[in-house]
């Protein structure tokens, strides 16, 4: 019997997120909204500008 057929068995997985790490340095959330825009259209988008900026920001801090 295949381990991935047990109804308990689940592929264990390493996830970072960058913003639960930011917290307790910066001492504020980080605005996350534009993280699963559509990146690759031009012209990005006043919002996507913003988040990118910040995000340069956010590991220069």
């Amino acid at each position: 019997m295949r381990a991935s057929s047990l109804p308990f068995w689940r592929p264990k997985t390493t996830t970072f997120r960058w913003a639960a790490s930011f917290r307790p340095s910066l001492g504020f959330e980080v605005d996350k909204g534009e993280q699963k825009s559509n990146w690759l259209k031009r012209p990005l988008t006043d919002a996507q500008m913003e988040y990118a900026a910040n995000d340069v920001l956010y590991l220069l801090s």
